[in-house]
Formats: structure tokens, C-alpha cells, sequence
């Protein structure tokens, strides 16, 4: 047997090497195989506690490193957005409308309450309806447009006699926005009808609705808002009226019922504005539009702003915002040309 610490033969029966010294019982228990397993049982354990502390921290990092991406994806994503959408137009441009009264007759009365923004429906404007006429009632939008803009609508609803119900007057299509500058103007024609016969009851005049001002509405502008309905004509059938503004680039706006059972083209000229005298030509202050046998039409008569600015800048300052508009409005029979009626018209900001 030799000497595990210097290397020299070990003397028989001996308890230490006579070279070194080193005890031959800790040789023994060195060499001892379950001294050896003991060892390495216990070097496994503290390499398994490692690795499994090592794992527990990577995740902990994974999930750090995943939170803090989705995170930072999320804020990429909502920043995008905002960025892309921060300047679109909200719908109806945030204007709104107070409780108002728009039509009332022989019993029926009929509330604009409020301009409804449906995300996965159509836009709406909401109206109050009370039928004390003794009859049931069905109410139907016979014409309906947003700043003189034509709009197609629907409302079909039947009242029952004695009661209140709340309608909606449905816009066709996706959005719809009031003027930036000025309060919006809606106008609408409604119909009552006997919901047996289908027979119309009750036919409204153009009806205005009042907005409440827009964002932006409190600076500087060169609109005018006109919220009155003119009627302009009146006769064997033939109802025409004005229901004015200015928003650019849209001009003053007119609504003619046609009961008749001819065309009948009707001709508007804007001859002045502000009191300032002006040419119509082909593209501005004029505009013409046949209206079908038993039919109901709008005609919009379009300003040329870039002109009107430049006579305000004259010093005086008298065109903006704008106070006042005249003109003429011609009715012909749309077949021969012969003319009608031609009726001047004034209309003037409250």
C-alpha cells in the first residue's frame, strides 16, 4: 500500500507513513466508495439548486423582457392611432342640439331632441313625437339634409293616439359632419300618415333644426348662419323655400315641393351678399334644378369665397361674417320653358 499524500510504501501494520505522517484512516475513508457517493451526492444537489435558481431567473427575465415588449407595443400602437385619428372629424364636428319644438299641428307635436352617433348603426337624429290627434299615426322623413347637403334618410314609426313615443331619423351611410366654423344646419320635411290606408294626414313645411355652436365656432369666421325657414312661393302647388347659410364652399340653400303633375325647373341668383352687388356666373351665386311631378328637391346655390375675401379686404370690412343675401327666384314649366312665377327674395341674419 502506498501513501496517498507523498507517494511512499507504507510499512505493514503502520498507523501513519514514516515519511510524511499522514494518519492511514484518512487514507482509508478517502478511498471509501460511500465517502465518495456522499460527495458527489452532495456536489448533484448544489449543481440541481443552481440550475433550478438559474431557471427560476431567466423566467423571471422572459417574463420581464415579454411584459415590458407588449407594453411598449401597446403605447407604439395607441400612439399610432392617436396620431392617425387626432385630426379626423367627429361626427356632427361635436355639435349638438337642445330640446326643441320643430313641428306642431292639430294635435301632433313633434321634438328634436338630440343627434345620435351610433358606431354600428346609422347616425340619428332623435325626435320626440306626441300624437293627440285621435287617430294613430305613422311618421315618415319625406326629405332630410345636413348644411344643405342632401342626405338619405328613413323613419317609419307608428304612434298610437295618446301616446309619446321617441323616433329616430335614421342618415343613410357611414358619417356625416356639420360645419367646422358655424352651427350646422338640418332641415327636414315629415309626413303623418293613416297607417291603414297609407293616406297622408298631416305634411309639414321644410323644418329647421337648431344646432348648438361647433368646436371652433367662437373664432374669427366668414360665415353666416341664416336658422330661419323663408318661404318664398306658395301657389297652385308649387311650395318654394329658403332656408339660408353660408358655409364654404356651400352658399344659400332652397326647398321646393312640387304637387304638380308637370316638371318644374326652378332658377336661383344670388345678386348680392353683405349688400355688395355681384355677377353671377356659370360656377358661382346661380343654380338651376328640375324638380319631377309630385316630387320634392333642394337646390344649393354655391359662393365663390376666394372673391368675396377679396372685397372685404377693401377696408371697409363689410362682407364678413356675412349679414345678409338677395336675389330672384325664377319657377318655369320644365317642359316649355314658360315661366311661372319670379319672386325676389331678402333674407337677412336674426
Amino acid at each position: 500500500m502506498f501513501c496517498s499524500n507523498c507517494g511512499k510504501q507504507l510499512e505493514e501494520g503502520a498507523a501513519f507513513c514514516a515519511n510524511c505522517g499522514t494518519p492511514i484512516s484518512k487514507m482509508r475513508m478517502a478511498e471509501s466508495p460511500s465517502f465518495i457517493d456522499k460527495e458527489m451526492a452532495q456536489k448533484n444537489v448544489g449543481m440541481r439548486d443552481a440550475v433550478v435558481e438559474s431557471l427560476k431567473i431567466q423566467a423571471k427575465l422572459i417574463f420581464l423582457v415579454v411584459f415590458a415588449a407588449a407594453f411598449i407595443a401597446a403605447g407604439i400602437g395607441l400612439i399610432a392611432y392617436v396620431t392617425e385619428h387626432h385630426d379626423d372629424p367627429k361626427p356632427f364636428n361635436s355639435a349638438k342640439i337642445k330640446a326643441q319644438t320643430i313641428w306642431e299641428a292639430d294635435g301632433l307635436k313633434v321634438d328634436a331632441k338630440k343627434l345620435v352617433n351610433q358606431k354600428f348603426e346609422r347616425d340619428a337624429l332623435l325626435l320626440k313625437v306626441k300624437n293627440s290627434t285621435g287617430q294613430d299615426l305613422t311618421i315618415k322623413s319625406a326629405s332630410f339634409a345636413i348644411n344643405g347637403g342632401s342626405v338619405q334618410s328613413h323613419l317609419d314609426s307608428t304612434v298610437l293616439n295618446g301616446k309619446t313615443e321617441e323616433v329616430k331619423l335614421e342618415m343613410e351611410g357611414q358619417e356625416y359632419y356639420l360645419g367646422v366654423e358655424t352651427p350646422g344646419v338640418l332641415t327636414l320635411e315629415l309626413l303623418a300618415e293613416n297607417p291603414s290606408s297609407g293616406e297622408v294626414v298631416l305634411h309639414s313645411d321644410m323644418l329647421t333644426v337648431k344646432t348648438t355652436e361647433a368646436e371652433n365656432a367662437n373664432e374669427a369666421s366668414i360665415t353666416g348662419y341664416f336658422d330661419k325657414y323663408n318661404k318664398l312661393f306658395d301657389k297652385d302647388g308649387i311650395n318654394v323655400g329658403s332656408f339660408g347659410y353660408l358655409i364654404d364652399p356651400i352658399g344659400p340653400g332652397f326647398g321646393i315641393d312640387n304637387k304638380t303633375d308637370k316638371a318644374v325647373r326652378a332658377d336661383f341668383v344670388v345678386t348680392s351678399i353683405s349688400g355688395r352687388e355681384l355677377r353671377p356666373t356659370n360656377r358661382f351665386y346661380q343654380k338651376s334644378s328640375v324638380i319631377q311631378a309630385g316630387s320634392i328637391g333642394c337646390c344649393f346655390v354655391h359662393s365663390n369665397f376666394e372673391e368675396l375675401k377679396q372685397m372685404d379686404s377693401d377696408g371697409k370690412g363689410d362682407v364678413f361674417p356675412v349679414k345678409t343675401f338677395s336675389g330672384v327666384c325664377s319657377l318655369y314649366d320644365a317642359v316649355d320653358n314658360s315661366l311661372i312665377a319670379e319672386v325676389p327674395f331678402t333674407y337677412n341674419e336674426k
